[in-house]
């Protein structure tokens, strides 16, 4: 049977997706966020594979709405909701990051002026993300193929060094509505392929509205 470990860039992944609900085209909605990856992966592997682990990177926007309590803390209370069913519902390993403070130049559109802004982007999710699969890759001989879902160009290097080092295959799935940077076509390798994740396949692998585990009942704030 094929082994699998598969890596997820859920913060890519999560602004793909919502890009996808708010586009005029898309039939999603807000209710689709809730995906069970396990199954979403499933879907592109035949029944002769065993997706044996999972890991998703995002961080919790703990600097959300500074200036609205309750909606910064229902905010927050949706992440940690969807990690613990990540965790309990669709056994996968949860890795938590952080956001960092960034100061930025841009243009004020009232007086056209540059002005300093303090902005927010995640931290360590790549690197954290980078390194286990590259350990893994390289400690770990029974695996067949590492999945990892992303359309981030930062994972390039990682790729070309598995696909140079070892004999594993890697297969990118590109998330919903992700603008496919043509760096990746450039993978030549026999090893390697990439899929683009679909409306259906989002369709197919939601979690269910209303989840009960370990006597805990965990329901989508989606409803």
């Amino acid at each position: 049977m094929k082994k699998v470990f598969a890596y997820i860039d859920g913060f890519n992944s999560y602004h793909c997706l919502k890009s996808a609900i708010e586009s005029q085209n898309s039939k999603l909605t807000n209710k689709n966020k809730w995906i069970n990856y396990r199954k979403l992966i499933s879907l592109f592997f035949d029944k002769n594979t065993d997706i044996e682990k999972i890991m998703f990177f995002s961080a919790i926007p703990y600097h959300a709405y500074k200036d609205d309590a309750n909606k910064r803390k229902d905010k927050i209370n949706k992440h940690n909701a969807f990690y613990e069913i990540l965790d309990k519902y669709c056994h996968i390993e949860v890795v938590n990051g952080r956001f960092g403070k960034k100061i930025v130049t841009d243009i004020c559109p009232h007086c056209n002026q540059k002005i300093k802004l303090k902005k927010h982007e995640e931290k360590e999710t790549d690197v954290s993300l980078s390194i286990n699969i590259l350990y893994d890759a390289l400690t770990i001989k029974d695996i067949d193929t590492i999945v990892i879902i992303s359309s981030d160009t930062d994972y390039i290097p990682v790729i070309k060094m598995i696909l140079e080092k070892t004999n594993k295959k890697i297969k990118m799935l590109f998330p919903i509505n992700s603008r496919i940077n043509k760096e990746f076509s450039k993978i030549t390798n026999k090893n390697y392929s990439a899929k683009e994740i679909k409306e259906n396949h989002i369709k197919l692998s939601q979690i269910p509205d209303k989840v009960t585990v370990d006597g805990t009942t965990y329901q989508t704030p989606y409803i």
